[in-house]
């Protein structure tokens, strides 16, 4: 399920992006044991594209909403100013922590929201990607 599609120009040149919520349990089964919460392209190149962001649906939305903060604030790090994964890690947590004590406007803006509707979407979502066999990414 795409949850959303995030465009910047940052840097000059644009990036967009595709968010997909994903059932982090079957991926550690599946794929990798270590995904924890999310990932991208620059992280985990052999089963994400370079230009998705995926998420672990198995979230509280506050953490939902602040792992893809996180997600593509390193991203951007590692991506435009090729930092290393460790360095652009310990950036992206404080970016997170910024953004969850409302400190700044994340990536997402403020119009971006977590609503019933993102609830009723995860809940479906949660119940259609019972294995990775459903997953359309």
């Amino acid at each position: 399920m795409i949850l959303n599609s995030f465009s910047s120009e940052l840097y000059k040149e644009k990036d967009t992006v595709i968010i997909y919520l994903v059932n982090g349990t079957t991926i550690r089964r599946e794929i990798d044991p270590d995904f924890t919460e999310g990932g991208h392209g620059y992280i985990y190149p052999n089963y994400i594209a370079e230009n998705e962001i995926w998420i672990d649906i198995i979230q509280d939305e506050e953490d939902l909403y602040s792992s893809i903060e996180h997600e593509i604030h390193e991203r951007i790090n590692m991506k435009f100013n090729e930092l290393e994964y460790d360095k652009a890690h310990d950036e992206a947590l404080i970016w997170e922590q910024k953004v969850r004590h409302g400190l700044c406007i994340g990536f997402l803006g403020e119009e971006f929201e977590l609503n019933k509707d993102f609830n009723k979407r995860i809940k479906e979502f949660s119940n259609v990607c019972k294995n990775i066999k459903n997953f359309n990414v």
